[in-house]
Order: structure tokens, then C-alpha cells, then sequence
């Protein structure tokens, strides 16, 4: 019999109310014959919750501490999922990561899966039974609760759809696909019938918010087909697989953005072209984490980071000036990212070469920047930030549909 993973986020499962709703749409898939697995994140916002309870009490919380309080939410969802299930009918049971046998790494808020022992699931699955695993979380080889940070239930349902060998993973969230852009923020955003996982891969790379990158690349790996689709309505959703047709949306590019980022410019001191490769090593160090950068024609170098990254950077810089030869630098703030996202890089240094920016946009600061070599970004002042995006987006996608279509 085939088994097909379903995985529902936070959003979908908000309320009570919204786990009743969505338990027919897990018994439609059982009554097709199919063996069901769901895997589920927390409630709404519980886990921002949870967080935040722990630092109302300490500022600096114990990591072993805070996942064994955060892996709950996922918990309480699995169980009532399993309560309303059996509410209508239905066989079925709840299971934490652990009983699943998902075992990880020792690291704790951002583990990965080390292996799947599926002994148990199979028990289940055997008896008729629909199993509900709470996601973003699994158990190390000596008992201890460790989460899988950002999209970890994403990448619960990949892993385990890969190692069940299921015919289909199915990602149930608020919007019913993949979006040229963000649908919520973006007019005229469009629904992308399929792309393959490059496609995907890339897209959530760049903080496209559907899934999480690692789940798209346990998918890619082990070639099992993902739908990116709405719980709150019937409408067919996005299919990722390996191949991708010309005649439909699957080699067209995205838009997504970010907000709350810092530009910082360094010159050095004697003239000579600063070595980037160093300057960087030096933030690895840090621990920060690098949006961009860019070797400028004067020889100066750019970095782009997060706001709150940005006093730690200075004073990274600060300290190895004289080693690195940095003779001054300037900084500002306030600043927004826009990245169009190409299905490869040969398609992005195509689109590039034939670039012309929109005329609408010929009065806007515009700082591109090298971010990954199948995007091209633009950095700009948050204040434009809507504007710019809404601009790129409506310029540039349907040419670079039209380009994608003649590489191909």
C-alpha cells in the first residue's frame, strides 16, 4: 500500500477549530487507499510563546533546557490532531519525534537527522492506523531532546517521506503554492504550476517562506515529489519534481526580500585591493551570518548583514584592522534586499548580461550586490523597499519567463 506524508504548519493548525477542519482532509487521503502519516508543527505562534516564557525568567536560557521546553509544541499539536481524528472515526495515534525514531545529532536548536528507525510507524501503519509525529524535533543516541531550529518540521516531513519511500510529501500551508513572490505582500504575485527542486531549492535559499531549504534538499536527494499546496481550500497546488517543462512556470524566476539589513564598506589602507577571502574568514569566526557581498571598482569591499549583526562586525574589524590592512570603513542601516532568483546560474548571468534597469526605478539608489551566483540583488533604502520589489517583480519576471523559455 502507498503512503503518502502529510505536513501541516503552524499556521494551518492555529485554533482547535482549524485541527477539525483539517482531519478531512487527512481522511480523504486515507479513504483513497493510501497509508497516512502526518507530521505537524506547534499551534499559531506557541512556540514564540514558549520562547519567550523562558526569558522572562533568564536572559540567557540553558540550550538543552530550552529544546526540551520548545520540542512541546509540536507535541501538544500531535496529540490533539490525534483527538480529533479519532473524533471522526478514524484510527489513529500521536508520536513524539523520539517514539518515531527519529534520532539526530547532539546539537541542541539546530540538530540534524542522523537516521529514521521506522519500526514503530510501520507497526502502526500495518494496523490501518493514521500516524500523527510531532515534527521539528528527534532524540540523540543518549536520550536527549534536540529540536531541528528554523523549518525543522519541514525537514521531519522530507526525511521521513524519503526513508518511508512515500509516493508523494505534501506541504499544507496558507498559500496554495509557490509564488513568483510573496502573494501576501506582492500584487500581481503568480502561482507556479510546477519547478523542479533547483527551482525550489533556490527560492528558499533566498528566504521564500513556503518551506525550508533543508527539507527541499533531503527531497531533491532522494527524489521524492513535493506539493506545496493550501490547507484552507481545494485549489491544486505547486509540484516539485526533478524534471521541468518550458510550457509551464517551472524555469521562471521569483522574487523574494528582506528587510532589517546594514551595508558595511571597508577601504584599505594602502591602496591596494583589501583581501576579501580574509575579511570574511573573519566573520565565519564571528559567527555572522553574510547576506552579501561585493568587490566595488574602487577596491573597496562590501559586506551585507543582518541589523543586529552589525555592531559585532565593526568591532570584529575594528580589532583586526592593522592585520587585515583596512584603513577606513562607513556603515548605514535601514536597508532592504530584493533578490530576484533564477532557476540556475547560467540563466541568472544571461538575464544579467542583458539587464537594463525598469525606468521607473531610474530616481532610486540601487546598490546590486553578489549574494549567490543564481541571484541577482539589489540593496536599497526600506523605505523603497515596497515599491522597488512591486517594480522588479512586474518588469523582470515575465521577461525572464520569456528568457527562460529561449535558453531552453
Amino acid at each position: 500500500m502507498a503512503i503518502v506524508v502529510q505536513k501541516y504548519g503552524g499556521s494551518s493548525l492555529g485554533t482547535t477549530e482549524k485541527i477539525q477542519n483539517v482531519t478531512e482532509r487527512i481522511i480523504e487521503e486515507k479513504e483513497k487507499g493510501q497509508q497516512v502519516v502526518v507530521v505537524v508543527s506547534a499551534m499559531g505562534d506557541a512556540t514564540n510563546h514558549l520562547v519567550q516564557s523562558a526569558r522572562d525568567i533568564s536572559l540567557h536560557p540553558d540550550a538543552r533546557d530550552m529544546d526540551l521546553l520548545i520540542s512541546t509544541g509540536e507535541q501538544v499539536t500531535s496529540s490533539l490532531m490525534s483527538l480529533a481524528l479519532k473524533e471522526r472515526g478514524a484510527d489513529a495515534i500521536s508520536m513524539t519525534g523520539w517514539q518515531a525514531g527519529i534520532q539526530t545529532e547532539e546539537s541542541f536548536g539546530n540538530a540534524a537527522i542522523s537516521s529514521i528507525d521506522l519500526t514503530r510507524i510501520h507497526q502502526h501503519l500495518q494496523k490501518g492506523k493514521i500516524v500523527v509525529v510531532a515534527g521539528f524535533q528527534g532524540c540523540t543516541s543518549s536520550g536527549e531532546i534536540c529540536t531541528l531550529g528554523r523549518g525543522g518540521s519541514d525537514t521531519t516531513a522530507a526525511a521521513l517521506a524519503a526513508e518511508l519511500k512515500a509516493i508523494r510529501c505534501d506541504i499544507f500551508t496558507d498559500v496554495d503554492g509557490v509564488y513568483t513572490a510573496d502573494p501576501r505582500v506582492m500584487k500581481n504575485a503568480r502561482k507556479l504550476p510546477s519547478m523542479n527542486y533547483e527551482g525550489l531549492l533556490n527560492l528558499a535559499k533566498m528566504g521564500a517562506k513556503v518551506i525550508h531549504p533543508r527539507a527541499v534538499q533531503h527531497a531533491k536527494e532522494h527524489q521524492v515529489p513535493l506539493v506545496v499546496r493550501s490547507s484552507f481550500n481545494k485549489e491544486e497546488g505547486t509540484s516539485i519534481h526533478h524534471h521541468h517543462s518550458v510550457r509551464d512556470d517551472s524555469s521562471a524566476i521569483g522574487l523574494t526580500f528582506e528587510e532589517g539589513l546594514s551595508r558595511v564598506r571597508l577601504y584599505s589602507s594602502d591602496g591596494e585591493p583589501l583581501k576579501s577571502s580574509a575579511l570574511l574568514q573573519l566573520l565565519k569566526k564571528e559567527e555572522v551570518t553574510i547576506k552579501g557581498n561585493q568587490v566595488e571598482a574602487d577596491g573597496s569591499f562590501t559586506v551585507i548583514l543582518r541589523n543586529e549583526d552589525l555592531y559585532q562586525t565593526l568591532s570584529c574589524f575594528n580589532r583586526n584592522k592593522e592585520k587585515i590592512g583596512i584603513g577606513r570603513m562607513n556603515h548605514s542601516t535601514g536597508l532592504a534586499a530584493a533578490h530576484l532568483v533564477f532557476i540556475d546560474e547560467q540563466s541568472a548571468d544571461q538575464f544579467k548580461s542583458r539587464l537594463s534597469m525598469p525606468t521607473e526605478l531610474t530616481n532610486t539608489d540601487l546598490w546590486p550586490f553578489s549574494s549567490r551566483p543564481e541571484v541577482y540583488s539589489v540593496l536599497v533604502d526600506e523605505k523603497q523597499a515596497g515599491r522597488t520589489c512591486q517594480i522588479l517583480h512586474d518588469s523582470c519576471v515575465e521577461s525572464c519567463l520569456d528568457l527562460q523559455a529561449h535558453i531552453n
